[in-house]
């Protein structure tokens, strides 16, 4: 708070020397074994807030090489402080460790407890930078507007302990390994409309694979349009709260504007996938292949689970029911918006022009964003087959989606999901055969895994040796396709 003239700062961390055990022994020597010893070091510091650098500052005099340094900046309605402890030390040669600073903690406080601490200011002061990244950081401090931010970690995390007012704090300390419950996000169904009225509009709304991939394809529309209707009345009632006073607005008519009209684009652009299902046949059916293939990815990974689990005959009827085989509103409007851009080639959606677009759905863990991406990918593989040979190249054969993770158990948990995805692909593609119906074409849906040298072989030629060691190096049919790929 500006009122403030001076903030407690104290610092504390682990010091370790070699010493000698009170306890354990060498055998041998019968002497008392040196261990690493630990020392609790720190202390504090009353700082005055005065604008400019401060320090270093040594808060213990054991260790006048760790330090505490920082910046006092001082803002329309408080003062910025910014807190660095700072190890000085030069490492030894020997026993290195004995130089290192171990469970650092810095804690700022008010002085004699007063709860001195004021919030982050909603609108940071960005003065000379570019007017895109201003523009953004509007648009964010008006999304988390309601959010009180005392304190951020260069590095570390933060914990804060707030007074009887939301917008002060006693004290904020570092924490190395921060806390926080992430709450799930379950999207609105249509028979939520029952106990919330802003759902009405969702009534109608098919979101049932099955049905949707059994529906005539000139009744689409009529049974995802509730989708664009609940969508337009929810994006009308966010208008109309910018000019209302209870909502904190005041300072933010210029990025609601542009959220508002973002929101109303994205709108056009579901209504343009489903104007598409409409009037591209190809379209149509790829969307129904999309929908009976996941529903099928859906039931049999339901089937599978229960079989893991030691149910040795599931009754499949139970788990082929409406509610595991249904979209979340989101998912397919992220599906519909997507399909122009998907379906036509010339697109500006996928040109190089600053108007292409890359759309990411951000969820918490269990969200649902792997369906929405797995119902694209269903999507894109029938509508190859359909479209067949464009300029040349066939949809039948190369690589149509790419699928990267940076966690191996991620990788693999993932790879899980989709082969199931492709073989419920492969079956309908197979069916349809058996049946006469060619348009899914004559060559199987096919998916690879590549996870590194480590555990899949780079090179064709170490993936025939292995195979040979596995195999005992006996004859075998077929042979290995593709580079450190499973099919």
């Amino acid at each position: 708070d500006l009122e403030a003239t001076e903030i407690e700062l104290s610092a504390s961390w682990g010091h370790y020397q070699k010493a000698v055990s009170e306890y354990l022994v060498n055998e041998k020597t019968g002497h008392r074994r040196r261990i690493w010893k630990r020392w609790a070091r720190g202390g504090s510091h009353r700082l005055t807030l005065q604008e400019g650098s401060f320090g270093p500052i040594v808060v213990d005099k054991s260790c006048p090489e760790v330090v505490v340094q920082g910046l006092v900046r001082k803002r329309s309605d408080h003062h910025s402080v910014t807190v660095f402890l700072v190890n000085e030390q030069r490492e030894p040669e020997r026993l290195k460790d004995s130089a290192w600073v171990f469970q650092p903690e810095l804690v700022v406080s008010g002085v004699g407890g007063e709860a001195v601490l004021h919030k982050r200011n909603t609108l940071l002061e960005l003065s000379g930078t570019d007017p895109k990244v201003r523009a953004e950081n509007e648009l964010l401090e008006m999304l988390y507007r309601r959010h009180v931010e005392f304190a951020v970690g260069h590095g570390i995390g933060v914990h804060v302990e707030p007074s009887a007012d939301p917008s002060r704090a006693v004290r904020v300390r570092t924490q190395v390994i921060p806390s926080y419950e992430v709450p799930r996000t379950t999207p609105p169904r249509p028979e939520d409309a029952a106990y919330n009225p802003a759902f009405a509009k969702l009534a109608g709304l098919v979101l049932d694979m099955k049905q949707l991939a059994e529906t005539d394809p000139k009744q689409l529309g009529l049974k995802l349009a509730p989708l664009c209707a609940a969508y337009r009345d929810w994006i009308d009632r966010e208008e109309k709260k910018a000019s209302d006073p209870s909502e904190g607005l005041a300072n933010f008519q210029q990025a609601a504007q542009q959220v508002i009209s973002r929101c109303r684009t994205t709108l056009q652009r579901i209504e343009d996938g489903l104007l598409l299902l409409e009037t591209d046949p190809k379209a149509a059916h790829a969307f129904g292949f999309m929908n009976r293939a996941m529903w099928l990815q859906r039931t049999h990974s339901l089937f599978a689970e229960r079989v893991r689990r030691g149910d040795e005959k599931p009754d499949m009827e139970a788990i082929d029911v409406m509610e595991n085989r249904s979209w979340y509103p989101f998912q397919l409007a992220f599906i519909l918006l997507n399909l122009p851009g998907i379906t036509k080639l010339d697109h500006p959606e996928r040109s190089e022009a600053p108007d292409a677009l890359a759309d990411l759905l951000w969820f918490p863990t269990g969200g649902g964003k792997t369906e929405a991406y797995l119902g694209l990918t269903a999507y894109t593989l029938g509508l190859r087959r359909l479209q067949g040979t464009v300029e040349g190249r066939s949809g039948e054969h190369g690589v149509t989606v790419l699928m990267r993770y940076t966690l191996r158990l991620l990788t693999l948990q993932q790879f899980q999901r989709a082969a199931a995805l492709i073989c419920a692909c492969e079956d309908t593609r197979r069916t349809a055969l058996s049946n006469g119906d060619a348009r899914w074409g004559q060559t199987p849906f096919r998916i690879g895994l590549w996870v590194g040298g480590s555990t899949t072989p780079n090179w064709t030629r170490d993936a025939d040796e292995s195979v040979k060691a596995e195999h005992g190096d006996k004859p075998r049919s077929g042979s290995v396709d593709g580079v450190g790929s499973v099919h």
